[in-house]
């Protein structure tokens, strides 16, 4: 089926640098709504589409959240007025789907029946990025509200009562988009900007790694070892702008394996690609988004040539990812 949103076309021009093509328009495919439960190996995939926006001069264009079922189907779980621009997503400990909705200034929770519940919404909250699940049973939340000097950046904590209440705000933090718990409890975070943080409970923040390969993480998790994977998007943001800078920005996209005390190792790094978000896969390695190609691949641990989970339509520049386990 399709709808009349209008979406950018993907072109091999240097547009891709910065993120999108400014191509013509055209009609957005769009997969059924859901009627499917959300089952163990499903995969859930969140969409915040600047392409789209761009295109349909909408805030809300290209917003969506797919499911996509382990036999390869894809459904549709919310488009808007549910969703405005959702990107981070985790599983909570009931099996329900925790996901941050930046542009709808709100934290969600999707039921393994597929309904939508809002969990909060408003200030605090600016543009949620990411969510983790923190060690006490709450919520810890990476918010930025643009891409400038000035950003907002904030982590918070969302407790498992419903309060939201700001752990750190400011300098260093620039642009945070990624956060997760390691296992000591601490928060660390991939700040577009430059860098991976670590942020103690008790609000201490220290560097873990800066300067090559880095250059715009993106996204990040824990693996079963204590290391950071993190994703390198590769677009470089010129602050005074906000805009992406596309003399700066002919850079690979990137999957890392970062260590707690900051080596970092490249397990995949592909031209052009702009990878966007990564997860664990239930089968082991990882499962990371790259938003240009529409594609979810999957790596194994030590990296090496992905294969393909899914690719094309109705996916249009996705944000995020989770299996359920």
């Amino acid at each position: 089926m399709r709808d009349s949103t209008c979406f950018a076309v993907r072109k091999p021009t240097a547009a891709l640098l910065i993120g999108f093509s400014l191509g013509a328009c055209v009609a957005a495919p769009t997969a059924p709504m859901a009627t499917s439960p959300i089952e163990p190996g499903d995969f859930v995939i969140t969409q915040e589409s600047p392409a789209a926006r761009h295109a349909a001069k909408s805030r809300t264009a290209g917003s969506a959240i797919f499911l996509l079922k382990a036999s390869g189907k894809i459904e549709t779980l919310a488009v808007p007025p549910a969703v405005s621009g959702p990107r981070g997503i985790r599983e909570d400990k009931d099996g329900s789907l925790i996901f941050a909705d930046a542009l709808g200034s709100a934290i969600g929770r999707i039921m393994r029946d597929g309904t939508l519940k809002t969990v909060f919404r408003g200030a605090p909250l600016a543009q949620p990025k990411d969510i983790a699940l923190d060690r006490d049973g709450g919520y810890v939340i990476a918010d930025f509200p643009a891409f400038t000097s000035s950003s907002g950046a904030k982590v918070l904590k969302l407790s498992s009562e419903g309060k939201m209440s700001v752990l750190y705000s400011g300098a260093p933090l620039v642009w945070p988009h990624g956060i997760a718990v390691d296992g000591s409890g601490n928060y660390v975070i991939a700040d577009h900007s430059c860098c991976v943080y670590r942020l103690t409970r008790a609000g201490q923040i220290t560097l873990v790694a800066q300067g090559g390969p880095l250059v715009a993480p993106q996204d990040i998790k824990i693996d079963s070892d204590g290391t950071y994977i993190a994703t390198d998007i590769g677009l470089v943001v010129d602050p005074r702008t906000g805009l992406v800078d596309p003399s700066r920005s002919r850079n690979p996209g990137k999957l890392l394996r970062i260590t707690p005390d900051g080596q970092v190792h490249v397990l995949a790094r592909v031209p052009m690609a702009r990878f966007r978000a990564v997860a664990p896969a239930n089968e082991g390695g990882f499962l990371v988004i790259e938003m240009m190609g529409n594609t979810v691949y999957r790596y194994a641990a030590g990296g090496g040539p992905p294969s393909v989970v899914y690719q094309g339509a109705p996916l249009s520049q996705p944000s995020g990812i989770v299996q359920v386990r």
